[in-house]
């Protein structure tokens, strides 16, 4: 069985059985992983009583590995913009744009007029196509061809100007001729005289390059210089060994350059391909530098100058979060994460919001790892939103009002007597009634529930209760009435006057001269 080797004498037979299994028939297996039953690259991990499992690689799943993930099919990928087709990667997509849009998900729209060339007229931008709209006397797709004939418009060089105020355009007869500048010939002063031809001005083989307006340039031999190559220099002045040469002049215009190591030829510029004797290890490549100088590309497992370093491929940001890397055989590693996370490299944050309670309507927040917060409703704090803040302020409540907590942020005012509102703000004046000042008096209104008496002249106290009267002596029979000046006084009877009647006027009368009987009788404190 399972592709085992049956070998017989003829009447007994014996099994050679394929790697994995084992048994008088090769029945059994004996490594459930020996067949590779992971596909795609996924890694077999032997489970105890015939069982296995697989570690997919990243963009497969399924229990053999067997799916291959398509990034285009994920809802919450797919964003190409401008009707762009999506392109599956390893583990991720790209967008195919149609023309006229860029971007990774297609979402620009290109602007052709950068690139255009519109240089005399005005561009505008159209989907993958532009259009020019041109200035007088231009014409063409950019704008390119002049259509002026004569000398309009620009009355010094008009169409004698194509390589640049190159000629002075003159008006000859409905039609025009172009006055060349020196240096330039042709109909339209188009065409730049070479002045570098037939014999070069540039002397001891420099090399000419001619500019506008009959004017040359030399570039001299390392050995020459002057406008024209006609002053001799030392063979090393300037050095013409590059790549740090170092220049040795031998005279008569010749020089010897000692390279650096890596270099060689006449100036040292050529670089010595190094790599052929140099050695990268363990399957390493070697890449060429500069000079004596190469790096070696090292295979994975490997490092070092020389690739001569093993390395192992847990290295500290394999696993993420805290997670514990774990080698395995080949070059495959496994996370081993904390609490909290979860993901092949631990880095998916798991939810805890479900194991916290916020109180009084707060709202948790998640952390990192098994860590969570609340974040509290308006008057509420404390790591559960369990404290129920002080919102009473010093002068919250007026008129001498006591602030009363109330739920979060909620607060309230205890108000003193004879005052009211949210913050006790209003007196209630309420408190003058009629007998409030013993009918003898006018009542006022106080702070708060006092109240004071403005009383009649004749009553005193703080509820004018007071007679004064009661406290004030008319002899003689005498009368205590209301007085506007003192309060009260007496008004006296008969022939008594003074303060209280104490006096007899008769008497007065008496002891008098008789001519003071023709006198009118004046009594103190009430003429009768």
């Amino acid at each position: 069985m399972n592709e085992g080797v049956c070998t017989t004498d003829g009447m007994n037979f014996t099994c050679s059985c394929s790697p994995g299994y084992t048994g008088p028939t090769c029945e059994r297996v004996l490594n459930q992983c020996a067949t590779d039953p992971c596909q795609n690259g996924g890694y077999c991990q032997n489970m105890g009583n015939s069982s296995f499992s697989c570690s997919c690689p990243p963009d497969t799943t399924g229990s053999l590995c067997e799916v291959i993930i398509d990034d285009c099919e994920v809802p919450s990928l797919i964003d190409c913009s401008n009707n762009g087709v999506c392109v599956d990667g390893n583990q991720t997509f790209s967008c195919a744009c149609n023309p006229g849009y860029t971007g990774s998900q297609c979402q620009d729209e290109i602007d052709e007029c950068v690139d255009s060339g519109c240089s005399n007229g005005i561009c505008t931008d159209l989907l993958n196509d532009y259009n020019c709209s041109c200035y007088t006397g231009w014409e063409g797709r950019n704008c390119d061809s002049r259509i002026i004939p004569y000398c309009v418009g620009d009355p010094i060089y008009g169409p004698c100007n194509p390589a640049g105020t190159s000629g002075r355009c003159e008006n000859r007869n409905s039609t025009f001729i172009c006055q060349c500048l020196i240096g330039f010939t042709g109909s339209l002063c188009e065409i730049d005289i070479d002045d570098c031809v037939p014999d070069n001005p540039c002397g001891n083989g420099g090399i000419c390059t001619d500019r506008p307006f009959a004017v040359v340039e030399c570039e001299c031999p390392p050995e020459f210089s002057g406008p024209f190559c006609e002053v001799h220099l030392a063979s090393c002045d300037p050095s013409p060994c590059i790549n740090n040469g170092i220049c040795v002049d031998l005279g008569m215009g010749n020089y010897r350059c000692n390279c650096t190591e890596g270099f060689n030829g006449t100036n040292c510029e050529n670089d010595i391909n190094v790599c052929t004797s140099s050695t990268c290890m363990n399957g390493g490549t070697c890449r060429e530098g500069v000079g004596a100088n190469f790096s070696c590309m090292c295979m994975p497992g490997h490092t070092g100058a020389l690739c001569e370093e093993d390395i192992l491929f847990c290295t500290s940001d394999t696993c993420l979060n805290g997670g514990e890397c774990m080698e395995e055989p080949g070059i495959n590693v496994s996370c081993n994460c904390v609490t909290g996370f979860t993901g092949n490299a631990c880095e998916v944050d798991l939810d805890f919001c479900n194991q916290q309670s916020c109180l009084n309507g707060g709202m948790c927040l998640e952390g990192l790892g098994t860590e969570t917060s609340c974040n509290c409703s308006f008057g509420f704090s404390g790591e559960s939103c369990e404290t129920d803040d002080i919102f009473c302020q010093s002068e919250q409540c007026s008129n001498g009002g006591t602030c009363v907590e109330g739920i979060g942020a909620a607060t309230s005012c205890l108000c003193e007597n004879g005052f009211e509102g949210d913050s006790c703000e209003n007196d209630i004046n309420t408190f003058c009634t009629d007998s409030a000042c013993s009918y003898h008096g006018e009542c006022a209104e106080g702070y708060g529930a006092s109240i004071s008496c403005v009383c009649d002249p004749r009553y005193s106290g703080n509820n004018c209760e007071v007679d004064k009267c009661d406290f004030f002596t008319c002899l003689n029979g005498g009368t205590c009435v209301e007085s506007f000046d003192a309060g009260v006084a007496c008004t006296c009877s008969k022939v008594f006057t003074g303060t209280n009647c104490e006096d007899d006027m008769a008497m007065e009368f008496a002891t008098q001269s008789p001519t003071s009987a023709l006198n009118p009788l004046v009594i103190v404190g009430k003429l009768l």
